[in-house]
C-alpha cells in the first residue's frame, strides 16, 4: 500500500503574507510539515506542490526532491485544493510514475502535527476499509454554549437537552482541524473531495497539536506552544 504525502505550499497568502516561510520557533512554518512527512515510516514518498522558490529551497535543504513546479492555474487564492492535488498527480503520471494508493494531504499550516500523529492516523486508516480519514480535536467552544441569531431572537446551535453544567455535556463534538486528510486515490479522483461526510474515520488529536495557522494570533500561540515543547 503506497502512501504519498502531498504538501501544498503556494507562495501567496491573504491573511499572512508569505505565510509558509514565516519563522516559528526558529524555522520556516513549512519545515515542520516537511519534517513530519519525511520522518513518518509509513510515508513512501513526498510530493511538494509549490510555486515558491523559497519553499522549494527549504525542502531541498532537508533532502527532499522538488521536481514539480506548481502552475499559476492552481496557485491563486481561488484555486481549489482538489484541483491542486489532481494537477500534481497528473504530472506524476506524465513523468512515468505510478499513482499512490493513498494520498496524505498535509497542509503546512499545522506546525504541531508531528510524524507520530501521522503514523497513528495512517495506522488507523490502513487497518480499515474506510475511504477517507480526517483529523479532529474536541471542540473548545462547545455547541451547547453557541447560539445563532440576534439579541432577543436567537437559538442554540445544538440543543442542551437539559444539561446545565459543562461536565454534563456529551463529548462527541469535534472540529475538523485540517492537519491530516487521508484518502484512497481512486475514491479521491472519482469523488473530487478529500473526505466522505459522515463516514470518514476521525483521528482525534490534542487541541494544541491541531492548531491551524490562519492569522497572526495563531502564529503567536504556536510560537508559545513550541517554546514549551
Amino acid at each position: 500500500m503506497s502512501v504519498v504525502a502531498f504538501i501544498p505550499a503556494r507562495a501567496g497568502s491573504k491573511g499572512i503574507p508569505h505565510k509558509n516561510m514565516r519563522l516559528v520557533g526558529g524555522k520556516p512554518l513549512v519545515q515542520y510539515t516537511l519534517e513530519a512527512a519525511r520522518d513518518c515510516p509509513l510515508v513512501d514518498s513526498l510530493f511538494v506542490s509549490t510555486d515558491d522558490v523559497d519553499v522549494a529551497g527549504v525542502a531541498r535543504s532537508l533532502g527532499i526532491d522538488v521536481p514539480y513546479e506548481r502552475p499559476a492555474t492552481v496557485s491563486g487564492d481561488t484555486a481549489a485544493m482538489f484541483d491542486t492535488v489532481r494537477d500534481g498527480l497528473e504530472w506524476l503520471q506524465g513523468q512515468g510514475g505510478e499513482l499512490p494508493d493513498v494520498v496524505a494531504l498535509l497542509q503546512p499550516t499545522s506546525p504541531l502535527r508531528t510524524a507520530h500523529h501521522l503514523q497513528e492516523a495512517l495506522t488507523q486508516f490502513l487497518d480499515s476499509p474506510a475511504n477517507t480519514l480526517v483529523s479532529v480535536n474536541c471542540m473548545n467552544d462547545h455547541p451547547f454554549e453557541c447560539v445563532s441569531g440576534t439579541s432577543g431572537d436567537w437559538r442554540y446551535l445544538a440543543q442542551p437537552d437539559g444539561a446545565s453544567r459543562r461536565q454534563d455535556y456529551p463529548n462527541d463534538f469535534y472540529y475538523i482541524n485540517g492537519a491530516i486528510y487521508l484518502v484512497r486515490t481512486p475514491w479521491l479522483l472519482a469523488e473530487s473531495r478529500f473526505f466522505e461526510d459522515g463516514a470518514a474515520l476521525l483521528y482525534e488529536m490534542d487541541r494544541h497539536a491541531g492548531i491551524d495557522i490562519d492569522e497572526e494570533l495563531d502564529l503567536l500561540i504556536a510560537q508559545a506552544l513550541l517554546a514549551r515543547a
